[in-house]
């Protein structure tokens, strides 16, 4: 490459990096912002009257009681889940609303953290505007293609039980990854992390699991590469036994409290045996169905992310030896860590209840699917690179262009759910207006509007022809009221 040539090349590459970053990060905005149209739905109402009632600390105790205290006569089971709904009920409605621009964030400086530290890891020189880009990217479209998009980002139990499972995991792993890149480790980082995974195996059966089979595939990894020149991987060794035995005890409080219920309710019908196979089945499916339900966005990741990592490896001065049979090894590598993820998540659901987990469940495939398609996506672009000349540079930044297209595509058809957020707040603040003044005035009953949630994935306050009496219950007590009666919405929205 010529003197002249490169600054041609950096130009191009902050104007490329630049628009790829307006487009990407005004999708998330928009996720974000959608967000503040959300109120509380379904169980938001009996956490709520339990917080109302009973605080914050008294309600999370349910979960080590009987929880015969609780609105439902039903304990509260997940006690991370019962100590972050109540510190976002502590915040009022605006809590509810700010919820999902909190979890984008938090997720992307988490994606972002986690992808530094592997880069310093690995001794790699990949600049932080490709990471970010890559990390907003690929969160973008984890949402955009989602099993159930407002279960897991805007309703607020929902988004708490499964997306800050995630969300804690990958701290915990940032953590894990900035011990192993310390010249000494820190007691501090090895404390927070034990605390991380602890809180992460407590919002949901499912979650714990995922996290605990993911420790166990990083200590794996970090024990077989201990040996290797790279000495971040020996490192990495002590603080992911830590969060493993932390996961663990998370996984025994959720199997021996005495508020879990659910255990003895239920009749398991499939063999313990038989789960690894089922699981492995479902965890195929569950592949096969992505890809055929939704085709092109899965290929609109792949391309993007491998025309990201062609654009870096062929714009350097010095083009670095690819040894290709260590890139399709580490290819496989990462696919059958993948489905191997994957089918952990399926075992829970398989055990219990003979059956896939539903929509909000699969959330967690789905991102492990998007992470792992992202990681094999760059190293199959590393093995294009070194047969790919740098007169051939148009190639990438064709399909980065292609990719940031699709992106606005996508961010249009996500805007378009808008009046559907819109209707639904304007009619909840209405409702909850005049259910207000009716117990200020002294009323003990009440009819109000059933608020149409079709299509969103969750129930209103008075849907109990549904989902039973405990809801109406839950959320009369939260008013003050006796009880209150549910008239059918008389219009539908769209989502």
């Amino acid at each position: 490459m010529t003197l002249s040539s490169k600054p041609t090349l950096e130009r191009r590459s902050i104007l490329i990096f630049t628009i790829g970053n307006i487009v990407v990060f005004g999708g998330l905005i928009l996720l974000a912002y959608l967000g503040f149209y959300n109120r509380y739905w379904s169980d938001d109402w009996c956490y709520n009257s339990d917080f109302k009632n009973y605080g914050v600390v008294k309600t999370t105790g349910f979960y080590f009681a009987t929880g015969e205290e609780a609105q439902r006569g039903t304990p509260t089971d997940r006690y991370s889940l019962s100590l972050f709904s109540g510190l976002f009920y502590s915040m009022g409605v605006i809590g509810t609303q700010a919820l999902a621009a909190i979890t984008i964030m938090i997720w992307l400086a988490s994606m972002y953290w986690i992808l530094i530290n592997i880069s310093i890891m690995l001794k790699t020189d990949i600049p932080k505007s490709i990471i970010i880009l890559s990390a907003g990217f690929l969160l973008f479209f984890n949402f955009y293609i989602s099993t159930d998009r407002f279960q897991i980002l805007y309703w607020r139990s929902g988004v708490i039980s499964y997306s800050f499972a995630i969300i804690f995991g990958l701290i915990t792993l940032g953590l894990i990854t900035g011990q192993s890149i310390r010249e000494k480790a820190s007691v501090i980082f090895n404390i927070l992390i034990g605390l991380t995974a602890f809180i992460a195996g407590g919002f949901s059966e499912i979650g714990a699991v995922y996290l605990f089979s993911c420790m166990v595939l990083i200590l794996l990894i970090s024990w077989w590469q201990k040996g290797a020149k790279n000495p971040s991987f020996r490192k990495a060794i002590n603080p992911a036994l830590i969060a493993l035995i932390a996961l663990i005890l998370s996984i025994i409080v959720l199997v021996i409290s005495p508020s879990n219920s659910r255990a003895t309710d239920i009749n398991t019908t499939t063999q313990p045996l038989l789960v690894p196979l089922l699981s492995l089945k479902s965890a195929a499916v569950f592949i096969v169905q992505s890809l055929k339900g939704a085709p092109l966005p899965h290929l609109i990741i792949f391309s993007t992310i491998c025309a990201l990592s062609l654009f870096h490896h062929i714009s350097k001065d010095d083009l670095e030896t690819i040894n290709i049979k260590s890139l399709i090894f580490i290819i496989s590598a990462i696919a059958i860590a993948t489905f191997l993820l994957i089918t952990a998540i399926q075992a829970p659901t398989t055990y219990l209840y003979s059956s896939q987990p539903d929509p909000r469940g699969q959330s967690l495939s789905r991102f492990t699917m998007t992470i792992g398609l992202g990681f094999i996506a760059w190293f199959v672009g590393l093995i294009i690179s070194s047969r790919l000349s740098k007169k051939l540079m148009l190639i990438p930044i064709f399909f980065l262009f292609v990719g940031f297209g699709y992106t606005i595509r996508a961010t249009n058809l996500i805007y378009q759910e808008f009046p559907g957020f819109l209707t639904r707040a304007e009619q909840w603040d209405a409702r909850d207006f005049a259910m207000r003044e009716a117990i200020a005035n002294g009323l003990a009953t009440m009819e109000v509007p059933v608020i149409d949630t079709n299509g969103i994935g969750t129930k209103d306050i008075m849907r109990s022809r549904d989902i039973g009496k405990w809801v109406q219950t839950c959320a009369s007590t939260y008013y003050g009221f006796d009880s209150i009666y549910g008239l059918a919405p008389t219009n539908s929205i769209s989502k």
